[in-house]
């Protein structure tokens, strides 16, 4: 299940959970008014002929029970849902055909025709809650549940009318029908504001919140691969296996958290994309998927705050006894391919190309160069401010054959 289906999924779920405890109230609610009233008229009314009491009871306490262990159980909540179909239409069915077999058995006169008719608004009303389910093939085998006992009631009478029995389970199969619709439309709506929840995550997780912002548009994202031109920065923390080996894991965790929780503050304060994590470090860009004039500037501030905000970190862990953290970060400047990458169960809103690998290369190369940023030339060559800059040197990178030209920014 992709993102997105596991999100609608989850609305779904949490909607009929909610739905189902309010059956199961509602039920027990009318259930116990229905009770008072037949058992205020078979107090005050000498020789009353209602329903059959005792099922009338099993009825209300089985509700009892549903409504009880279904508000701790979602299990039983939901199953207290489905019961609508199979327990609740043929329990309201032996009702109704009780009441007729006691009055005919009284030999009191009865219109049988007429009280079925009458059942068929509670049919309705139970047809209106199973749609509540929000399972269209809950809401069709109830609706054909329901048209079965209406007319078997209807045509169990003896003066029963073909027309009024066909406009009957007409009026009920189109009444499901409509109500099948509007169930349909309800998990439309509930895609919907999944998908616009998937969307609004994805902004708030990988980009900045001034990106973001320009970014509420729903077509904002192209999800097709388009070029841009963009700064993609690599960041790596330096020598973390041998930290790794000397902390529990809680506190690899944490210190992780703590770095990333630092370093992706200062990228979302320069504008950048937050592309993903990668173990122990980072990959961003600048300039995309908003346009970014001076990204190349973005980025190369960027990095220059990051160490900033490296050295402040080290400050705490030496208040600690902690040994300080160092990193290395890459940074260079070239066309990408932009969109939606991988397969159809799981795919990444990223960025890739040539210039990528150059960036991530440059980032391994700060380790041998033994400093913490560098910087290629074409990105340095698109910068207003350069800055305090060492001279550029030529530098070969793994899996190239010509060397690239890069400088470090001055400290």
């Amino acid at each position: 299940m992709n993102e997105h289906g596991h999100i609608l999924h989850t609305a779904l779920e949490i909607e009929r959970l909610h739905n189902a405890r309010w059956i199961n109230t509602f039920r027990l609610a009318s259930l116990l008014v229905a009770l008072a009233i037949e058992t205020y008229f078979m107090l005050t009314r000498p020789g009353w002929i209602g329903a059959p009491i005792g099922l009338f009871v099993s009825w209300t306490v089985a509700a009892a029970l549903l409504c009880l262990v279904g508000s701790r159980s979602p299990r039983t909540a939901r199953a207290g849902s489905v019961a609508i179909v199979f327990v609740d239409m043929p329990l309201l069915y032996l009702l109704i055909a009780g009441i007729v077999g006691r009055l005919q058995a009284a030999d009191l006169p009865i219109d049988a025709a007429r009280l079925a008719a009458h059942a068929a608004l509670y049919y309705v009303g139970l047809l209106v809650l199973a749609s509540l389910v929000l399972d269209r093939r809950w809401l069709i085998v109830g609706t054909i549940v329901a048209v079965a006992c209406e007319l078997s009631l209807m045509l169990g009478s003896a003066n029963w009318d073909v027309s009024i029995v066909v406009m009957t389970g007409a009026s009920m199969l189109l009444f499901g029908t409509m109500l099948e619709y509007a169930s349909r439309r309800t998990v439309t709506s509930i895609d919907r504001v999944a998908d616009e929840r998937l969307r609004r995550e994805r902004l708030q997780r990988y980009f900045s919140p001034q990106v973001a912002a320009q970014l509420e548009e729903p077509s904002a994202i192209g999800t097709a691969g388009q070029t841009h031109e963009v700064t993609i920065l690599f960041c790596d923390l330096r020598d973390f296996t041998p930290i790794c080996e000397a902390l529990p894991a809680p506190a690899v965790v944490a210190l992780l958290n703590g770095f990333f929780e630092r370093m992706v503050d200062v990228l979302f304060a320069h504008g950048g994309t937050l592309d993903k994590y990668l173990g122990d470090g980072l990959m961003a860009y600048f300039g995309a998927p908003v346009a970014q004039a001076d990204h190349a500037q973005r980025a190369v501030q960027c990095a220059i705050a990051m160490r900033a905000a490296l050295a402040a970190l080290n400050i705490q862990r030496a208040a600690d006894d902690a040994s300080p953290l160092r990193m290395g970060v890459g940074i260079h400047t070239g066309a990408v391919v932009l969109g939606d990458i991988g397969a159809a169960r799981r795919r990444d809103y990223t960025v890739v190309g040539d210039a990528v690998n150059v960036a991530a290369r440059l980032q391994e190369l700060t380790k041998t160069e033994g400093v913490d940023v560098l910087i290629s030339e074409s990105t340095r060559s698109k910068l207003d401010d350069a800055g305090p800059m060492s001279p550029p040197r030529a530098l070969h990178l793994r899996g190239r054959a010509a060397p690239l030209m890069a400088c470090v920014p001055a400290a």
